[in-house]
């Protein structure tokens, strides 16, 4: 392989390489929205203003803030990586078919011209694949400074992006025990609703349990009672007679 032949090869890796990056943004990407997605829950979750221990809060408060501000530097060096905050990196590419024909065709003029100036060696295609050489040196050049750039930005966005996860896995621990001592509590409370109205049931079948023992003895003593009348009479009616 000739120098030309490796430096062309050495340029299309380069284009890969660009590809490459681009697409390795996916993964951060996906991982920085669940990561949005459970801080969005844990802080519309986490209940203010109720009771609650003042140290639990103040961690879940410190940790998510923390993970927040780590999110937007990770979300900061994706785009660096990515565009350069809407700047864009200027890759170059090797011109089209027609500007290289056009060139060759002005070096073969040139040389038809200026014959008896040049050696014997120098062609029109020499020229040419001298020219393309460092034409497409330069190009790499600034394609590898913009990979470089770009690479460099992404390995500070995942490194960010882990100090992130960490973060918010910490912001989780408060977030959890406040949670369960929070359901506790409801529980508790949630129980003394449901039997406050049996209890209520309970004493009113008592008082009309009640009710009804009252009414039978009441009954029974009317009923009583109006047995004794009816003897009462008829013994009066029977020592008349007599």
């Amino acid at each position: 392989m000739d120098r030309l032949d490796y430096i062309i090869d050495w340029y299309h890796k380069e284009n890969e390489r660009q590809n490459s990056l681009n697409n390795s943004l996916n993964i951060p990407i996906g991982i920085l929205t669940g990561i949005f997605a459970l801080m969005f829950y844990m802080f519309t979750s986490f209940s203010f203003s109720k009771e609650t221990n003042y140290l639990l809060e103040f961690s879940f408060i410190v940790l998510i803030i923390l993970s927040i501000f780590l999110w937007f530097i990770v979300v900061y060096f994706l785009f660096k990586s990515y565009n350069n905050l809407f700047n864009n990196y200027e890759y170059k590419a090797i011109p089209f078919p027609t500007e290289l024909n056009e060139q060759y065709e002005k070096l073969e003029a040139y040389v038809i011209k200026n014959k008896e100036l040049l050696d014997d060696k120098t062609t029109a295609n020499s020229l040419y694949e001298k020219q393309f050489l460092l034409m497409i040196s330069e190009y790499l050049n600034r394609n590898i400074e913009n990979n470089d750039t770009k690479s460099w930005y992404l390995h500070l966005a995942k490194k960010f992006l882990l100090v992130c996860i960490i973060s918010i896995i910490l912001c989780a621990i408060p977030f959890t025990i406040h949670y369960w001592l929070n359901k506790e509590i409801e529980n508790i409370q949630k129980v003394e609703i449901i039997n406050l109205p049996k209890k209520s049931i309970i004493i009113n079948n008592l008082d009309n349990t009640q009710k009804n023992e009252n009414y039978e003895r009441q009954r029974k003593e009317s009923a009583k009672a109006d047995s004794t009348t009816t003897t009462d009479s008829t013994t009066t009616k029977v020592n008349k007679g007599r």
